[in-house]
């Protein structure tokens, strides 16, 4: 029976993906409108041990170890470790692999690495993870390689180079990201072709079609600016259309006297002359940017029509392309915001960028993307991080970190890597594994407690979307402002961000207790507006004429819009137009962006860029500088209002606060996009002469630290705004603010209470659980008069997730196992070879009715022993919570090879099935007989 015949034949055996896989599937005249198809054999199953399979950590997995709706894809991307790691990071509760997989025109079959790795096979065929399958291939079609370009290629033509604005190529090999010319008809056509091979053969007759999840393309390829003739030739073209036709428009923009769009084409400015040349540079870069995005959109289309299961395709894109100007220039001409327009059909619900960094400026860029690919009217969609870590960064900033970033969009990862002993380059610096020792770091701990957190309540983490009428801002990301923008000169990495720092102002405002969020171009819509108190617009010079209609009518309806430098001056193409002036009441002029001052008064040592020119026309000036000058203008429009701040915002400083920063913070490695950001707000003056202007207005902090401690603690602790399903079940995550601190001074932030909007909700269960265990503690959530709720907080070190629970399956919890030493997180047990030890199990009643009868078990490695084998657990009432003791002995041996992180995981089972799990992992001393 050949593929397709067994495709149709089980079709009455198909799995519905839920929500993940949204957008639907063709196959013949079958459509599955809202979530996908899985068809095909099961991955291959482990063998011997059940617990060296990845379903062994999910409900969401299915006995056939196919997903579930309710499945939530992690993974940690390999590098080609030993088989020992494999096995860890199945243990440490991971199920997803990327792998590769490709086939080219008329060869008739997919081709095979030489060798393929062990790793692989092993992580796939024995473990039974997901394929994340990298469909990559940047080849030119034969007979010739790239260093025998340009040449004729039988059936595409004369296959052409890319050049730089020098005219050189770049490298000249397989991968070459500058040398490709997607502007070549010949060389574009390959490429579309080979990726309907790949999805053709490699999707139906492979073997690795069967664990396959969801296809990748090109790493990390997000286009250059390409100067050859056949790229020029079309920007002539799209300027034609883009300037209806009339030259005129374009000598306005370009400042030129071009007497033909070709004229003009035929010399783009090159990337330095986006100061003296602004509305040349915007226009070829827009053009380079909807050019490469579009071919992306095809290659990613081709692959997905021809593969028979019509599996999504999620790229990995960086980044690099979110908020900073230089990579942006340099290094690609990507734009987040139309390709997540152009993949949402065939996305799965899922858009991929690699995504390295910590704290605020990683919950920034996620909850941007995760903004980019909502439809403007909701919907199922999420982040997924093909690759994802923090630097070099120790694990409690690693906790910080990510346990945030699922309420700010994350919907499936693949952390960047597991590392080994002997890795090398980015495997060792950013491995999870050391890379001498060959045994895990901290952060590893923290990983696989995160896994293991998520599949606890999976299938609500893979379900939750923010709540609705929650108190939020929103800030802008202006692109077109980006591209044009120059970091302040005290951040030399080249990943740095723009002098008017949106993050930073991102920061400010969690750092007062305000739930933001980031939104992109096209959610200036409106109605997606109108779930916001305010909306910020940060260096937002350039809009379209109608991103300026749809915030008048924002305002108009309500809406607060809160704006620096010169909003709506120019329009998208650098002419000025002073299309806000009229909105907010006052009358923008020329400036160069150089003088600077200080906020003064309480806000002394505070220095901000301005002041921008401004004349105040309909609006009021309510605060002047000392010789007269407007800093802050306000104006009621309709039913809202407008608030100007002339200055770049983003700008704010304290370069006299500096050295204290320093003596508590340690400094970042200047070689990435954290370096510098971290020690910039030391007695936190920016977030509370920003809250002052906020307050002014009558919007409050969504929440405030009431209890003891909670006003010197408040800057520093993140509590992400609420997520919920349609259950009526809430999670919010509670953090600390993940900056590096000097050895010895990181701390424990105290127990306290919070004042926080929350639903209103009879909740069975509320509970807390802290990153350094998979224990649950009770908290208390009581009803205020003003509408919001007071809840206890416990302490914390790095992060916890706060579950309000009205109807969900019941908990488990393994507190802190006690009477052993810790592994080098100082959480984690460490047992020696033939140690007995004691492990607390706790249950918790989650629904609105009791927990009727049902057995508890822990499950080890074969050759440890847990007792007693099972637990009655009789009945529990509503929002009861019982505790349940095992004893746990190690192998005299210590039962397997080193490194591993070795599993235990509770299950429940109300004798129909299991319904809650719960897993933690102990660290066996170094000193134990390996296998």
């Amino acid at each position: 029976m050949n593929f397709l015949s067994d495709l149709v034949g089980r079709l009455a055996c198909a799995r519905i993906f839920g929500s993940a896989f949204h957008g639907g599937m063709r196959l013949g005249v079958l459509w599955l409108g809202v979530g996908g198809l899985w068809i095909g054999q099961a991955p291959a199953q482990g063998v011997g041990d059940p617990l060296e399979n990845v379903r062994a950590y999910s409900l969401e997995i299915d006995s056939a170890g196919l997903p579930l709706p309710g499945y939530f894809p992690i993974g940690l991307r390999g590098g080609d470790p030993p088989l020992q790691v494999v096995r860890l990071v199945t243990h440490a509760g991971f199920n997803l692999w990327q792998d590769f997989s490709i086939a080219r025109p008329g060869e008739g079959a997919v081709l095979e690495p030489e060798k393929r790795p062990e790793a692989e096979k092993a992580a796939l065929f024995t473990h039974g993870m997901f394929g994340f399958t990298q469909a990559k291939d940047m080849r030119p079609p034969p007979p010739h390689g790239m260093s025998k370009l340009p040449r004729e290629a039988p059936g595409y033509g004369m296959i052409t180079l890319g050049v730089d604005e020098k005219g050189e190529t770049g490298k000249l090999d397989s991968g070459s990201k500058q040398a490709f010319n997607i502007f070549n008809p010949g060389r574009r056509a390959y490429h579309l072709d080979s990726k309907a091979a790949t999805g053709r053969l490699a999707g139906a007759a492979h073997a690795l079609a069967k664990p396959t999840l969801f296809w990748g393309m090109e790493n990390e390829w997000e286009g250059m600016l390409n100067y050859a003739d056949e790229a020029k030739a079309a920007f002539a073209v799209w300027l034609e259309k883009t300037y209806g036709g009339k030259i005129s428009g374009l000598n306005e923009a370009w400042e030129g006297g071009f007497k033909s769009f070709a004229e003009a084409a035929a010399q783009p400015p090159k990337i330095a002359e986006y100061v003296s040349h602004p509305g040349a540079f915007l226009d070829w870069h827009d053009f380079q940017t909807e050019a490469f995005t579009a071919f992306m959109s095809e290659a990613a289309h081709t692959l997905h029509e021809h593969d028979p299961l019509r599996r999504p395709v999620v790229h990995k894109s960086t980044q690099q392309m979110i908020d900073m100007p230089h990579v942006s220039r340099r290094r690609g001409v990507f734009n987040h915001e139309r390709f997540a327009d152009q993949m949402r059909d065939i996305s799965g619900g899922l858009y991929g960028v690699n995504v390295y960094g910590s704290g605020d400026r990683e919950a920034y860029e996620i909850n941007y993307i995760y903004h980019c690919i909502q439809p403007l009217e909701g919907g199922a969609f999420g982040v997924m991080t093909p690759e994802m870590n923090n630097h070099n960064g120790p694990g409690y900033q690693w906790g910080a970190t990510y346990w945030r970033v699922l309420s700010n969009g994350l919907k499936a990862s693949n952390l960047f890597a597991p590392g080994h002993k002997g890795a090398e380059e980015d495997y060792a610096t950013f491995g999870h594994i050391d890379a001498k020792t060959g045994e895990p770091r901290d952060k590893m701990f923290y990983a696989a407690r995160w896994a293991h957190m998520i599949h606890r309540t999976e299938k609500l983490w893979k379900e939750a979307q923010p709540l609705p009428d929650m108190p939020r801002v929103a800030i802008l990301l202006p692109r077109r402002d980006l591209i044009l923008a120059t970091p302040p000169s005290r951040m030399k990495s080249q990943w740095a961000y723009p002098e008017n720092n949106r993050s930073l102002v991102f920061q400010w405002l969690r750092q007062a207790g305000y739930w933001v969020d980031v939104l992109p171009y096209n959610k200036l819509d409106p109605g997606y507006l109108g779930r916001y108190q305010a909306l910020f617009m940060v260096g937002a010079e350039h809009l379209t004429q109608g991103e300026c209609e749809r915030l008048t009518a924002y305002v108009t309806q309500g809406g607060t819009v809160i704006a620096d430098e010169r909003p709506g001056y120019y329009d998208e193409r650098h002419r000025v137009r002073h299309q806000l002036d009229d909105l907010f009441g006052a009358r923008f002029e020329a400036w160069d962006g150089k003088s600077s001052y200080d906020l003064g008064g309480d806000y002394a040592g505070v220095v901000a860029s301005g002041l921008v020119p401004v004349e105040v026309t309909t609006g009021t000036a309510v605060k002047r500088s000392a010789d007269g000058r407007p800093l802050v203008t306000e104006r009621k429009v309709g039913k809202g209002r407008v608030l100007h701040l002339a200055m770049k915002l983003g700008s704010l400083w304290s370069p006299q606060d500096k050295a204290v920063v320093e003596s508590g913070y340690a400094p970042v490695n200047p070689n990435t996009a954290d370096a510098g950001e971290g020690l910039v707000a030391a007695a936190f003056k920016e977030s509370r002469w920003l809250t002052q202007q906020l307050q002014r207005l009558g919007i409050e902090p969504a929440y405030r630290l009431t209890g003891k401690n909670g006003l010197a603690m408040q800057p520093h602790v993140r509590l992400e705004q609420p997520w919920g399903d349609d259950q009526g079940n809430v999670v919010l995550t509670y953090s600390t603010d993940a900056v590096l601190r000097l050895p010895g001074s990181a701390i424990t932030l105290p127990e306290t209470t919070v004042e926080v909007m929350l639903p209103e909700g009879s909740w069975s269960l509320a509970v807390f659980g802290r990153a350094e265990d998979a224990g649950l503690e009770p908290i208390r959530v009581e009803r205020l008069e003003n509408g919001r709720s007071s809840v206890s907080l416990p302490s914390i070190e790095t992060a916890g997730v706060i579950y309000l629970l009205k109807e969900h399956p019941p908990l488990l919890g393994i507190p802190q196992i006690q009477g052993v030493e810790r592994a080098n997180d100082g959480h984690a047990a460490q047992v020696d070879a033939g140690q007995t030890f004691m492990m607390e199990v706790q249950l918790a009643t989650a629904g609105q009715e009791p927990l009727g009868p049902g057995h508890l078990e822990v499950r080890a490695l074969k050759a440890w022993k847990v007792q007693p084998a099972r637990m009655e657990t009789g009945t529990l009432a509503r929002g009861e919570m019982r505790s349940y003791r095992f004893t746990v002995t190690v192998p005299d041996d210590g039962g397997a090879a080193r490194p591993d992180l070795f599993p235990l995981v509770a299950r429940w089972n109300d004798g129909q099935g299991d319904r809650a799990i719960c897993a933690t992992n102990v660290f066996l001393k170094a000193g134990a007989e390996e296998e």
